[in-house]
Order: C-alpha cells, then structure tokens, then sequence
C-alpha cells in the first residue's frame, strides 16, 4: 500500500537561508541591533562585545549543529502560532512524516 500524500519532502527554503552583506541574516541582525542598541546607550564596548559575543556564539553553534539550526529550531520546537506565520507554506511539525 503506497500512502505518498501523507508524507512532506523538505521543502528548499528550509535549506537555503536568507543572507545580508554576505552573511547569514540571523547572525547579522540580532549583533547588529545589539551594538546598536549600546551605541545609543553611550555603551560602546559593552555593545560591542555583547555583540561579537551572539554573532561568535551563534556560529559555533553552527557549526556544531548545521548551518540552518535556527530555522529547524523555530519550525520544531517554536510556537505554532509563530510557526503558520513564518513557515506559511510548510505543513505543522506535527506531522513527522517527511521524505528526504
């Protein structure tokens, strides 16, 4: 018995994350906001090394766990609320059933 329709191919977008000046998007713009943040605050070096610390961070992280860690994070173990927002197009996580 083939039962093909329950199962989901992982869709690209998943795969392919979205980038500014060359580099991944969430390393970017949360390090970013965070100097920012500081440089407005009059705290310059804490900005940046809060900053250099997430964009550090996060890059460790991915390179022990995959380079789209953050967006299987979101769409796994996020809110599904924020999941059918962001994930329009992809089925809830729910539904395990995926081919590869």
């Amino acid at each position: 018995m083939n039962l093909n329709a329950q199962y989901y191919s992982i869709p690209k977008y998943l795969n392919s994350g979205k980038r500014m000046c060359g580099l991944p998007r969430e390393e970017l713009l949360p390090a970013l906001c965070i100097f920012v943040l500081g440089f407005f605050a009059k705290h310059y070096a804490i900005g940046f090394v809060l900053a250099a610390a997430w964009f550090m961070g996060l890059r460790y992280i991915k390179t022990q766990y995959g380079e789209h860690i953050v967006a299987y994070a979101l769409y796994w173990w996020g809110s599904a609320s924020i999941s059918r927002m962001v994930f329009q197009h992809t089925p809830p996580s729910i539904q395990r059933y995926w081919l590869s």
